[in-house]
């Protein structure tokens, strides 16, 4: 069974794509077939059946079973009916329409990466909807890598239903939980948790402006793993930040929730919006990491919020579905529509390292233990028979003896105990 937590702030608002800043980090602990994500994406077809779902994500994300390292790498995933047929990562299939040189195109390898309470490093990240061929257009650090034309899509063919920004996490129910973002929790600030920044829309003319801020909701379903900030304002669009640390609380089973309309099942997510309380001030945050370390930062960060009374709102986005295709490994990122649930994937065959060394080393054992056990019997069985030829021909020197009339007194001084004593 697959665990997938999100931290994410969804709008309904913008309908031509959005732009923003993602400050990218180094997750090297995350383990082979887990996942975690920060992405921003536009979606449509959500109050539509499942396969009339579509979605546009590019964003970083740390993947070890699609690139075979813990790297931090530049994504884009793509469907046009909900993950059932169409759809990929990076350049995997037919879809996406690069214009980029192949250092730039996605699945490059993002470095240098932002250093905590240090350097930030940002990927400028655009999707957009042109206005005159209606195609989806990617921009990373300002310059076009592709698009998605229109005709692969029905819902996102005319405009988006909602965008996304934030992060997310897919991991085995048996495992903890990786982190997200910076592995920090969002209240640790500027330089030291990840943020989304620089955040605006774009209109049908391909121009940026700032989104209404009553028209952004926060969703996260474990706050006590993965968390948002406050969306604020700054010189240019809005700003947040988010992540967390992840860990073996992720594996807490999630409360059932009602559902949000006759026509969606359940939910088994619960949305709990986190009100921070008071901010500590950053040279608290240092005395913890120098002196207690990275979990007492936390832990710190922790004791400053309050949860407020469970919400429920709608969520657009979840994750593909986990099922071996040609497109490349099967490992989710999100959005997939709330009301559809991806079935639990196989899990990834271990490594066995130098499984072929530990067999020669077994048969060398165990033919070295039967060459043993043969040379044992075979000594025995040595011994037993020259015992043998030596008692018979004991047997023969005394009837010999006895035949040549030495009488007793011979044999007693042959074997002494095999005769009794003569008369005196």
């Amino acid at each position: 069974m697959r665990i997938i937590n999100f931290a994410i702030y969804p709008s309904g608002e913008g309908q031509y794509g959005t732009e923003a800043g993602l400050v990218v980090y180094a997750l090297p602990k995350v383990q082979r077939d887990q996942l975690t994500t920060v992405s921003v994406s536009v979606v449509g077809g959500l109050d539509g059946p499942t396969e009339d779902f579509n979605s546009i994500v590019a964003g970083w994300h740390v993947y070890p079973l699609l690139y075979n390292d813990t790297d931090t790498h530049f994504f884009t995933y793509w469907t046009a009916d909900g993950y059932r047929a169409t759809g990929c990562y990076n350049l995997k299939c037919e879809g996406c329409v690069p214009r980029a040189k192949p250092s730039k195109l996605p699945g490059f390898k993002i470095y240098p990466v932002s250093e905590y309470n240090g350097v930030q490093r940002v990927v400028k990240v655009k999707i957009y909807k042109d206005e005159k061929t209606e195609n989806w257009w990617l921009h990373v650090d300002d310059s076009p890598i592709g698009y998605w034309p229109k005709t692969l899509f029905k819902s996102l063919s005319e405009s988006a239903q909602e965008i996304n920004w934030g992060g997310s996490v897919n991991y085995g129910d048996d495992e903890e939980g990786p982190p997200m973002g910076s592995g920090h929790f969002p209240e640790e600030g500027e330089s030291r948790a990840a943020a989304i920044q620089s955040i605006r829309f774009v209109n049908k003319l391909g121009e940026l402006y700032n989104l209404t801020k009553d028209e952004v909701r926060s969703y996260v379903d474990r706050s006590d793993c993965y968390r948002v900030g406050e969306f604020f304002a700054e010189e240019k669009g809005f700003k947040f930040y988010f992540g967390g640390l992840g860990g073996i609380l992720a594996r807490r089973p999630l409360d059932d929730v009602p559902s949000l309309s006759p026509d969606r099942p359940p939910r088994r997510e619960a949305v709990r919006e986190v009100q921070l309380v008071k901010q500590a001030p950053p040279v608290l945050f240092d005395l913890f990491d120098n002196f207690v370390g990275r979990a007492g930062s936390n832990l710190l960060a922790s004791t400053l919020l309050t949860s407020s009374s469970s919400t429920y709102t709608s969520l657009s986005a979840m994750s593909p579905p986990l099922i071996p295709n040609y497109y490349g490994p099967p490992t989710p990122t999100f959005p997939v529509p709330l009301y559809y649930a991806p079935p639990s994937p196989p899990k990834p065959p271990r490594d066995h390292g130098h499984s072929g060394s530990r067999t020669l080393v077994l048969l060398v054992g165990l033919f070295s233990f039967f060459a043993i056990a043969a040379g044992v019997a075979a000594l025995f069985l040595y011994c037993r028979r020259r015992r043998r030829r030596e008692d018979v021909e004991e047997q023969r020197v005394t009837e010999l003896i006895r035949s040549i009339g030495a009488g007793d007194r011979f044999g007693a001084i042959i074997r002494p105990w095999s005769y009794p004593a003569g008369p005196d």
